[in-house]
């Protein structure tokens, strides 16, 4: 995916939760953002690809990471959350 799309890639490294093709990604801030919008953790996956960093994931624990372009908190994790958000 570093290869086919390399700004998307540069945009990831940024910080910025670019949209992939799984839920985790961040177009938008959310207008009610008291709560973190949830993440798959195959987002996770992808995003810590396209940095190039070590896919050091626990699915015990929840993994909070702030979009660098959004500043929208995306909480990762292996549980479901209560509601569902469109928002990318």
């Amino acid at each position: 995916m570093r290869l086919e799309d390399p700004e998307l890639a540069q945009r990831a490294a940024a910080g910025e939760l670019v949209p992939l093709a799984w839920k985790g990604g961040v177009s938008k801030k959310l207008t009610n953002d008291k709560k973190p919008k949830p993440g798959t953790l195959y987002y996770l996956a992808t995003w810590l690809g396209l940095r190039l960093e070590d896919l050091d994931i626990s699915t015990r624990d929840e993994r909070i990471v702030t979009c660098a372009r959004r500043n929208q908190n995306v909480a990762f994790s292996a549980t479901l959350p209560d509601h569902d958000d469109d928002d990318e």
